[in-house]
């Protein structure tokens, strides 16, 4: 099997689930707004359905400037502080950290700033019961069959 194009990801899963969309490189921000935006207004789906993430905070950020009723989500391998800042700059609803960097004190931080906690690449059985015990709002996984 290859990769699957995210046209055929929506097609598939429809609005059974919250639809990461995490942007990878340069220049995404305008095809992956106009695709959300698309679907919103013409497949029944609605900004809810979708939460769109990424690394680049640049795209991002143009990402809020295109749509700003898109909702987004702060990647970070390295610092939630950091995270919260550009989430704010961005009106982002989530924070998406690294699972190592969860901590009581993290987790209660933003979501006292108002930011869901959705924490990536869990894979490991192990790793995926210590992530839960920190209640994220999701768990991002390579296996979901396993959370």
């Amino acid at each position: 099997y290859g990769v699957p194009l995210l046209e055929e990801v929506l097609n598939l899963v429809g609005t059974n689930c919250l639809i990461n969309i995490e942007m990878k490189g340069r220049h995404t921000a305008q095809p992956v707004a106009r695709m959300v935006q698309d679907y919103v207004e013409g497949k029944n789906y609605s900004y809810s359905d979708f939460i769109v993430s990424s690394f680049q905070h640049e795209e991002l950020v143009a990402v809020s400037k295109i749509n700003p009723e898109i909702h987004l989500g702060v990647l970070t391998q390295a610092n939630i502080n950091e995270a919260m800042e550009v989430a704010a700059e961005v009106s982002a609803k989530a924070i998406h950290p690294h699972f190592s960097l969860l901590t009581e004190h993290n987790i209660k931080k933003a979501r006292d700033a108002g930011y869901k906690i959705f924490t990536w690449t869990v894979n490991d059985p192990e790793d995926i019961a210590h992530v839960k015990l920190y209640k994220p709002d999701g768990i991002i996984s390579d296996y979901p069959e396993r959370l």
